[in-house]
């Protein structure tokens, strides 16, 4: 995720800088080739994490993955649609917009994608940890010596 972010973000500062000259508009394109690259290692790895959260629970994985690229779809749909009727007679906010959206997005994404994972596994952890407190004591309060085991009642 790391180069992810370092792919999209030195590609997309130089796009900030762009004005007129013929050189310059060629530049665009190796900054766009760089971009892709970094846009698709994080579309790889949320794909990936999307596996981690279906686990082994496969009878729901078509649903969630057919889910998870709907709203995909729509929502850079959505958002290319605003960008463009809300921008394409400003031609500098335009260019701020293509330089900076992807590196914040990418930023951010690398964020939730290393802090949300060990949210979860430390408040899956803890949970865990009450369960097995909850199973091993007895009625009467006492801890049992089998903690794993589980009086019927």
């Amino acid at each position: 995720m790391i180069f992810a972010v370092l792919f999209t973000s030195i590609s997309s500062i130089p796009l900030l800088l762009l004005d007129k000259g013929d050189w310059c508009r060629q530049l665009v394109y190796p900054c766009a080739c760089f971009q892709g690259i970094g846009i698709a290692l994080m579309l790889n790895t949320s794909t990936s994490m999307i596996s981690d959260v279906i686990g082994t629970q496969t009878q729901s994985a078509a649903f969630v993955y057919g889910f998870y690229s709907f709203v995909d779809k729509t929502a850079n749909g959505l958002f290319l649609f605003w960008l463009i009727a809300s921008y394409s007679m400003d031609a500098f906010a335009l260019q701020t917009c293509i330089a900076i959206i992807p590196t914040i997005c990418s930023v951010l994404c690398a964020s939730l994608s290393f802090l949300l994972p060990n949210l979860v596994e430390s408040e899956t952890e803890s949970q865990h940890e009450k369960d097995e407190l909850n199973l091993s004591r007895s009625p009467l309060g006492l801890k049992s010596p089998y903690p794993k085991w589980r009086p019927t009642s």
